[in-house]
């Protein structure tokens, strides 16, 4: 808990406070349509993209989120993607092994006693240490630029201006279907 710092103060944004409320109104509306049989479960909007909850959903094979093209298992592309997923649960094993393999050869490393290079015919390795990757710390430069020009909407206002997004790329997800436990109920 030493590092937690308090922030603020909060500034209520009237736009995200509108589309808050008009949000909690179309809840509330659907709900009442729901229960007086004007709209029926199956025509309910529901959440469409991805959410990284919903590999670990138990129901999720029939959810209605993840309709979509059915391609056979056994096609080239069923095939392929099957394939892919299977390389990925390895790659995920194999990381974890690497990462317990170079620990300990870095023990048996530091064991040995040396800053040199240790060769084992084809190969060698060495133990260094290597700079931490730098941070930018927003809050704390939130308060020093606040320090410096005495109002927080302004700093908060400079360091969004000084902000960068990346560019938009592809991710390829893939999520492992749960079949229902019991399939004749």
């Amino acid at each position: 808990m030493a590092e937690v710092r308090p922030f603020g103060p909060y500034l209520p944004d009237e736009a995200m406070l509108e589309i808050c409320l008009q949000t909690a109104v179309g809840i509330w509306r659907t709900t009442e349509d729901v229960h007086s049989d004007n709209l029926g479960l199956n025509d309910l909007d529901y959440c469409r993209g991805f959410h990284p909850l919903c590999d670990w959903c138990n129901v999720n094979a029939d959810c209605p989120k993840f309709q979509a093209a059915s391609i056979p298992s056994d096609s080239a592309c069923g095939l392929e993607l099957e394939e892919l997923a299977m390389l990925k649960e390895r790659k995920t094993a194999l990381e974890g092994r690497i990462a317990d393999a170079e620990e300990r050869i870095r023990q048996t490393y530091n064991l040995i006693g040396t800053q040199d290079w240790i060769s084992t015919g084809d190969h060698r390795f060495r133990v260094a240490t290597v700079a931490g990757r730098r941070t930018l710390d927003r809050s704390l430069l939130v308060d020093k630029l606040t320090l410096l020009t005495g109002d927080e909407l302004r700093a908060q206002a400079a360091l969004e201006q000084c902000e960068q997004a990346g560019r938009a790329h592809e991710r390829l997800y893939i999520g492992k279907v749960h079949k229902p436990l019991n399939p004749a109920a």
